[in-house]
This record gives C-alpha cells, sequence and structure tokens, in this order.
C-alpha cells in the first residue's frame, strides 16, 4: 500500500507534466488545463442528452458526492467516471464537461492513460465545438473536429470533421489506400468521405468528412481506442489547426515519439508538430477555408450509453447476442458493474499557438491552480468507471445525428438548456464514419479558468496501479491517488469567453471485436471513511491506485 497525503498547495505544480521547454518548438505553451486547472475551467451539463442516450448528466455537486470526478495523485492525471453500481431505471450516471474557454487555431495536447473501454452499450467522446459566433446556436456553421469517439466494442479510433455547406477535402493519399508509399502519405488512416457538410448528398445525414484508424492487424495498426489503447498505456492525441488544414497525431505511449516530445526529459513548453511523424488524420484541400469554417472551438468530454449511435447498431455491432440483451437500454441498466472501466484519466491538456518572430517561449499564460485543501478527515475513493460520449447541444443547441454502421456522425442542433449546454454526439449509421448530430460528438474547447480555494479534501491511499504504463513518464507525472475537486464554483478565468450554446457533435463508427470486460486485472477492496455520508462505503475497483476525491 501507498502512503497517501493531504491535499496542499505542493500540488499545484501541474506543468511538471511536461518539463521545461528549450524554446525549439514551432508553438508555445498558452493554456495549461492540466491536473489542478482542469475543473476550474470546465463547466458540468446536466441536462437531457441531446443524442437520447440512456444517461443522467450530474452537475459538479452531485458529481463530487457520487465520486464520478476527482484525481490521480501518482500520475497528478484527471478522473471523469461514470457509475458502476446502480440499476436506475432513468439512465446511468456520468458526467459531460466542456470548456469554458474558446480557442481559434494551434495545437492541442492531449496525454489520454485511461479512456472507456470497449464495453456494449458505452459512448465516449473526446471532441472539439465550434460556433461562428460565441453565445449562439449556429451549429454546424462554427464548425465539430471528433477526435477521438467510438461505441460498443469498437476496437480504432475515426477522425470526422462536421461543417455547415462548403467543406470538401481532397487529401486521399492514404497508405493503407495504397496510392503513395507509407512514408510519404499524408496520414496514416483510410478517408471513408471527404465532403464535411453534414447535409452533403450522397453521404447521408450528418455524416461528414471521415478517416478511420488502421486496422490493429495492419502493418502500421496502432491501438487508437478502448480497451487496446488502454492495455498498451494509452498515449497523446495531438491536434494541429492552421488556416489550410486540420491534422491529428496519435503517439503511443511506449513510443520513441513520445519519450521525446512528452517524457520526463521532453522540452514541452514548446512543441513542432513536425516531429511527431505521419499524422493518423489530415483534412486539407481548396474545396475548404479552415479558418472560417472552423471557429472559436471548445474542448467537450463525455460518456454516454446507448442512443443514437450505440443504441442504433446494438445488434449489428454483436453485442445483441454477446450479451443475450434484446436492447442496450436494458443491458446498460441490468450491468451496472461492467462499466468500472468506463472512465476517463487525462494526465495534461495543454494549448499551444505559433510562437511569434524572435519570441521566446515563456510560462504558460494559464498559472497552475491550487487543489482544495484537504480537511482533516481523509476521503478514500476510487476512479469510478465512467465513458466519455460525445456531446450534442441541449435546449436550443443542434443535435448529432448517429453515424451508420460504425462510423462517426456529426451532430444536429438541439433546444439547449441553462448552464453550458453542450452539444449531441451522433450514432455511426451503416459501418461508415458520420458527422454526428443528435448522435456523434466532438471535443469542444476550453478556457482555463483559475479555481478558488476549495474545502480541503483528505487523500485515499490504495495500491499502485496496475495498469501497464510507458516506462517513458507521462505528461503529467506525480505521486499516487486520487482527490476530488471542490464543489465550489469555479472562478472564470479573466480571458474566458462566455460558454457558448450547446451544438451538437459528431462520432466515429466502426465495429469491434473486443471483450467488453474491464481491464487492468484483479478487483481490489476501497474503504471509504465513514466521515464521508456516514458508514463506510466499499468498492471494488481494477485499478489499485490511491485515489483523491
Amino acid at each position: 500500500m501507498r502512503s497517501t497525503t493531504l491535499l496542499t498547495s505542493a500540488l499545484s505544480a501541474s506543468t511538471g507534466a511536461f518539463a521545461q521547454g528549450n524554446g525549439t518548438g514551432a508553438y508555445i505553451l498558452k493554456d495549461d488545463l492540466s491536473y489542478n486547472n482542469f475543473f476550474s475551467n470546465f463547466d458540468f451539463y446536466s441536462g437531457p442528452d441531446p443524442t437520447q442516450g440512456f444517461v443522467q448528466y450530474q452537475t459538479k455537486d452531485a458529481a463530487i458526492d457520487s465520486e464520478l470526478v476527482g484525481y490521480f495523485e501518482d500520475t497528478q492525471s484527471i478522473f471523469l467516471g461514470v457509475d458502476y453500481k446502480e440499476k436506475d431505471p432513468k439512465g446511468r450516471k456520468s458526467v459531460r464537461v466542456e470548456s469554458t474557454k474558446t480557442w481559434n487555431q494551434g495545437l492541442l495536447v492531449a496525454d489520454i492513460r485511461h479512456m472507456p473501454d470497449s464495453t456494449c452499450g458505452s459512448w465516449p467522446a473526446y471532441w472539439l465545438l465550434g460556433q461562428q459566433t460565441v453565445g449562439t446556436d449556429d451549429w454546424p456553421k462554427g464548425g465539430e473536429i471528433d477526435l477521438l469517439e467510438g461505441v460498443n466494442l469498437d476496437t480504432v479510433a475515426a477522425v470526422t470533421l462536421h461543417t455547415s455547406e462548403g467543406c470538401v477535402v481532397n487529401n486521399a493519399t492514404s497508405g493503407i489506400q495504397g496510392q503513395v508509399s507509407s512514408e510519404a502519405a499524408a496520414f496514416m488512416g483510410s478517408m471513408s468521405t471527404s465532403n464535411c457538410d453534414v447535409a452533403a448528398e450522397g453521404q447521408g445525414k450528418n455524416v461528414g468528412c471521415s478517416i478511420k484508424a488502421p486496422e490493429l492487424q495492419a502493418k502500421n495498426g496502432m491501438a487508437t481506442y478502448g480497451t487496446e489503447f488502454n492495455n498498451a498505456g494509452g498515449g497523446v492525441y495531438a491536434m494541429e489547426w492552421t488556416d489550410t488544414s486540420i491534422a491529428v497525431w496519435f503517439i503511443p505511449r511506449d513510443s520513441a515519439t513520445y519519450k521525446s516530445n512528452f517524457g520526463s526529459q521532453a522540452a514541452t513548453q514548446s512543441l513542432d508538430p513536425s516531429t511527431f511523424g505521419t499524422p493518423l488524420a489530415k483534412f486539407q484541400g481548396q474545396g475548404c477555408d479552415f479558418t472560417e469554417r472552423f471557429k472559436n472551438m471548445r474542448i467537450i468530454f463525455d460518456t454516454t450509453f446507448c442512443g443514437e449511435w450505440a443504441g442504433k447498431v446494438w445488434e449489428e455491432s454483436t453485442c445483441a447476442a454477446k450479451t443475450g440483451a434484446a436492447t442496450c437500454q436494458e443491458y446498460v441498466q441490468n450491468n451496472p458493474e461492467v462499466f468500472a472501466d468506463a472512465y476517463w484519466e487525462i494526465g495534461a491538456l495543454k494549448w499551444f499557438e505559433k510562437q511569434g518572430a524572435g519570441e521566446a517561449p515563456g510560462a504558460p499564460a494559464q498559472t497552475p491552480v491550487q487543489p482544495p485543501v484537504a480537511s482533516s478527515a481523509p476521503v478514500a475513493s476510487a476512479p469510478v468507471e465512467s465513458s466519455p460520449i460525445a456531446s450534442a447541444p441541449v435546449a436550443s443547441t443542434p443535435i448529432a445525428s448517429a453515424p451508420v454502421a460504425s462510423t462517426p456522425i456529426s451532430s444536429e442542433p438541439v433546444a439547449s438548456a441553462p448552464v453550458a449546454s453542450p452539444p449531441i454526439e451522433s450514432a455511426p449509421v451503416a459501418s461508415t464514419p458520420i458527422a454526428s448530430t443528435p448522435v456523434a460528438s466532438t471535443p469542444v474547447d476550453s478556457p482555463p479558468v483559475a479555481s478558488p480555494p476549495a474545502a480541503s479534501l483528505p487523500v485515499a491511499s490504495q495500491p499502485a496501479a496496475s495498469v501497464p504504463l510507458s516506462s517513458a513518464s507521462p505528461i503529467n507525472a506525480a505521486p499516487s491517488s486520487v482527490a476530488q475537486p471542490s464543489s465550489a464554483a469555479p472562478a472564470p478565468s479573466s480571458s474566458a469567453a462566455a460558454p457558448p450554446a450547446s451544438s451538437p457533435a459528431a462520432a466515429p463508427t466502426g465495429s469491434g471485436s473486443g471483450t467488453g470486460s474491464s481491464s487492468g486485472g484483479g478487483m481490489s477492496g476501497f474503504t471509504f471513511p465513514s466521515s464521508r455520508g456516514g458508514a463506510a462505503k466499499k468498492r471494488s475497483r481494477s485499478l489499485r491506485r490511491s485515489f483523491r476525491w
């Protein structure tokens, strides 16, 4: 067992995930949303799921009380989980967080140590949602970028863009398609559709333009999604958005590229995408104005269940046969324990921008925010399994539609509810990536916000995690334990823009063949002190690590 300590100001050094830069990168760090800065820069959406998912999104206070959010102290990571104990007929409890700030062109880097595993019924998503005019419900005019999303037993990811008319990409030059050598390929995946317009003729509604990652067995295959992604230790998803293209890289944690760019000795105050190698996906071409079609992007992480994608492809994804459940909702409601590993562990989340002529990289614009101070009575808790969900706009926000057969889909506008209304993820239709409206989901930008001191939270101890991690230090490395964010409302950052109305998100497709079982080895008991809500509670967790609420 590892001994743990209370939450103190010493944990505020969240920039430790990336080593100090040497000034040689093309981009310099502007906003650090990692670890202690995360929850003060994200809002919790708690309205109805625009993608019609079998889910109950929780408020920040409710999520803390239910232990659905927290910190892993050993890796200084963020935990976003889902309930895996209750059989609630109203839907499984989960979280959907959206950044309070928006961005325009730059380099977004997310070190993801764990994502919701490949389990029947789950629909996690990491995506960006834009708005042509901040504060308005104009999806898809501001664009949508689905970076990491899938459903059920998917094993590989797909990257999808959703826009209004007038955005067509023409770089069908992937090595998988055999048009050029793998060394000269523009990207590693295979392009499924090239018209990013959610209403494009001949592509189906909300399909957008999509590039699917290579299959695991392919020569250049990588574990880009779900259970296989987690078993390999995860890695970095990096997106470069310029006025001429949008490129996405997946960099496995055990790769030399990860170690040189994001390891403990890497110069990560500045980064140069040219050192990342061939991107997983790249969208470019004179047929799309990437400055006009994508604006004011917010970052979104969510995990939903069933809905317009995971539920729609329930039978064709083999989940009906595998589980014996006639419907997705029936299975998700009656089998909470299978979602123990449906959680996100985010080691680092950072935004970089182009370095001006003669400008030397300096400290990030976002100063680390102090985490809540631990109270006298430590509370132990283990991360709750949660799967991210591509979100769609609620109340007056577009909703993403479900992609056909394991393919990403873009979302359509849906009425939005008060609070930061989130876009809706769309479900895949026919096995081709589809842009999401009410189904698909895409990540959205979020601004960092300084967090005020919160009620002190004790840290609980647990055995070291048994989940395999690469030898390279993750972007955010720290002592092992997880802490819960303060329930106090985050103080808005001076530079943060008002949260835009929620809009739809797209969801990539692809049916997987995974087992759908939780990963991480044997389960270990985790006891919560009686000081937290009365009688001590005990949980079984596959992740053997200290967790701080």
